[in-house]
């Protein structure tokens, strides 16, 4: 995970645009052009990660799956729809209580709280807005569902056990986003996310949750 961090986080899911920007000597790229930067930035992320992982994984001869995204058979299925309907459930009150709480206690409206800079993106056209959805419904969701349920709650699971995986997982993936407003919110759907992959087996529920989530949070409000 410190590799993960180190070699690709941060540098391409962080600090990728700035990169770009200051090797173009250009102080604030465009929103269409920033989103389709974004979707060549998250694909080197997640190619990277998966071959970090998997080359990981063969140093340490870990032999469990992290990519695992297959419905066995109906009872799996309806298991899985289970789950998304129930984390989805859990993680609406969640958005609910936190707009409420950022309009009490720091007097942003829900509208208001919405990334300014995802807001440019989605408004320029249909291209930034198809990007836009790739980006954050699709490609991030699939690469934290990798690295923090497919991965490092796997890993943590076979030494600490389950409950405390989902935990120590969620919390390292609040902190990957650097945004202490929305840590305990980001902690909660986190747990959910743990949650929903450990009931279910396998990647599919955590990570439509997850991209369900994101589209909310974009498109919801």
């Amino acid at each position: 995970m410190v590799s993960y961090f180190g070699m690709l986080h941060v540098p391409l899911g962080l600090g990728g645009l700035t990169i770009l920007e200051k090797q173009l000597h250009i102080k604030d790229l465009p929103p269409e052009s920033k989103v389709n930067a974004l979707v060549i930035i998250i694909l080197l992320e997640l190619g990277g990660t998966i071959w970090l992982l998997r080359s990981s994984m063969k140093q340490s001869k870990q032999s469990f799956n992290f990519m695992d995204f297959r419905l066995d058979d109906a009872n799996g299925v309806r298991g899985w729809i289970a789950t998304v309907f129930f984390g989805l459930s859990c993680i609406g009150i969640a958005m609910g209580i936190t707009a409420v709480s950022l309009e009490n206690t720091h007097g942003i409206m829900p509208d208001d709280s919405k990334d300014q800079i995802i807001k440019q993106m989605t408004s320029d056209n249909l291209v930034s807005e198809f990007s836009t959805f790739l980006v954050f419904c699709i490609l991030i969701p699939s690469l934290e569902e990798i690295v923090y349920r497919g991965y490092l709650l796997q890993s943590m699971a076979s030494r600490f056990g389950w409950q405390w995986a989902v935990l120590c997982s969620s919390f390292v993936f609040t902190v990957a986003h650097f945004d202490v407003l929305h840590a305990p919110t980001l902690f909660f759907v986190g747990c959910v996310l743990g949650a929903a992959y450990t009931w279910s087996g396998n990647l599919v529920s955590s990570l439509l949750i997850h991209s369900l989530y994101n589209a909310l949070t974009i498109y919801g409000r």
